[in-house]
């Protein structure tokens, strides 16, 4: 089967009743989650780079909205993820965060986190 072109995906859903076309595009403009994982490595998503409409409703509805943004790394990195990754952020994005959660992930049983990598200290 031949791949559609995006002008013709284009046109097609221009045929589609207008409900039809709105509950399509509120589906595939909804994130899947309200909890979202940050890195050093994050890249923004996809739907993020289609145009300017579309950018901000997802935006609105991936940064805000009760969305909560956690990292899962060691506790000396955090600081630094964290910085890293909100510096990469578009400053209207950062505006509609709300909450951002990180986690000690010390291993069970650890009192401090020299005993886990006293190199660090």
């Amino acid at each position: 089967m031949k791949a559609i072109s995006s002008e013709d995906l284009n046109h097609l859903l221009g045929t589609l009743p207008q409900e039809l076309y709105d509950e399509i595009y509120t589906l595939t403009f909804t994130p899947s989650s309200h909890t979202h994982a940050f890195s050093t490595s994050w890249q923004p998503p996809h739907l993020l780079h289609v145009d300017r409409a579309s950018r901000a409703l997802f935006a609105e509805k991936y940064f805000g909205t009760a969305s909560t943004f956690t990292s899962r790394t060691s506790a000396v990195i955090h600081f630094v993820t964290l910085a890293k990754w909100l510096s990469r952020l578009d400053p209207k994005h950062l505006e509609l965060i709300s909450s951002i959660m990180v986690t000690d992930v010390r291993p069970q049983g650890s009192q401090s986190w020299s005993q886990i990598n006293p190199s660090i200290y």
